[in-house]
């Protein structure tokens, strides 16, 4: 009996039956919900929820499955985890804190991080370095896109969302994020040591994992005509339906992102390729929102 199968069985018996099962999975993609998508033996289960003991979710995480009135639950990763809001370390200085922490009474501020540790920050007059960590030097911004769109053909389609690949007989689709001048000011005055883009795929397309192609693009804003495609592409991935990933910007991206011949990201899979989309820029948390890049800095 296949993966596949046994979560089958497990869902059908589930359903008639007054106890419970558990099963094991692997993890394809974490989605911007939270929620996971399961692979098993080659077959995409989605959006599957999570219970809270399930911390620290990536993608290619063994997990336990507990199967209740024909409703799968993530319950927990097989091997040892690490509690959400575990402190991971603790920083403190003469000066505030970089971005990312949030203050709270007493001159202390906190940090959340992706993989639910905490990191902690003391503001004191005490001058020498926090031990074994030294002052914290990187600092990041998120530069939010303003718009997105979809081009089939050499014009735009009206669709919000990023899009790549063939659907039914149209032409190929390509789609971009736009930041106006957002990613060119990052740089402004500063040493960029990283970037990243954050991507999220909708519910649009096959179910299955498919790659990102990106590219760079010299728009500010949307263009009425063709978009032109520029550096790339870029491979990342593959992504399911609903899956969310963190992509590090490769590095001889960055000095044509400094400069401004280059405002943008785009998605392009060319002419054969099966259809997928990805969310445009909305309100959400930092970091998390589709086409939000992360600019890390020395």
């Amino acid at each position: 009996m296949t993966g596949a199968d046994e979560l089958g069985t497990a869902l059908a018996e589930a359903q008639s039956a007054s106890t419970d099962r558990v099963v094991s999975a692997s993890v394809a993609d974490v989605t911007a919900t939270g929620a996971v998508n399961l692979l098993i033996n080659g077959t995409l289960v989605l959006d599957v929820p999570c219970a809270d003991s399930y911390t620290n979710r990536q993608a290619g995480d063994w997990v336990a499955v507990r199967v209740s009135a024909g409703q799968p639950v993530v319950m927990w990763r097989l091997g040892a985890d690490t509690p959400a809001g575990t402190l991971r370390k603790a920083m403190w200085g003469a000066l505030n804190p970089p971005a990312g922490y949030t203050p709270v009474d007493g001159g202390v501020w906190f940090q959340r991080n992706e993989d639910g540790t905490v990191d902690l920050y003391f503001k004191s007059s005490v001058t020498e370095d926090s031990p074994g960590v030294g002052p914290p030097t990187n600092r990041a911004s998120i530069v939010r896109a303003t718009t997105s769109g979809t081009w089939v053909g050499a014009l735009p389609s009206g669709q919000v969302e990023p899009a790549q690949g063939i659907r039914g007989s149209e032409l190929p689709s390509k789609g971009a994020w736009f930041y106006g001048l957002g990613i060119l000011d990052a740089f402004t005055d500063m040493t960029v040591t990283e970037m990243w883009l954050r991507i999220v795929r909708t519910m649009d397309g096959p179910i299955e994992r498919l790659p990102v192609n990106l590219y760079l693009h010299s728009y500010q804003t949307p263009p009425t005509g063709d978009l032109v495609l520029n550096e790339g592409p870029y491979e990342v991935g593959p992504l399911s339906p609903g899956g969310s990933i963190r992509v590090r910007v490769p590095g001889d991206w960055l000095p044509l992102l400094s400069v401004g011949p280059r405002y943008g990201f785009a998605v392009y899979a060319g002419t054969d390729a099966p259809y997928s989309s990805f969310q445009g820029p909305s309100a959400g948390a930092i970091g998390q929102v589709s086409g939000d890049v992360e600019v890390v800095y020395a």
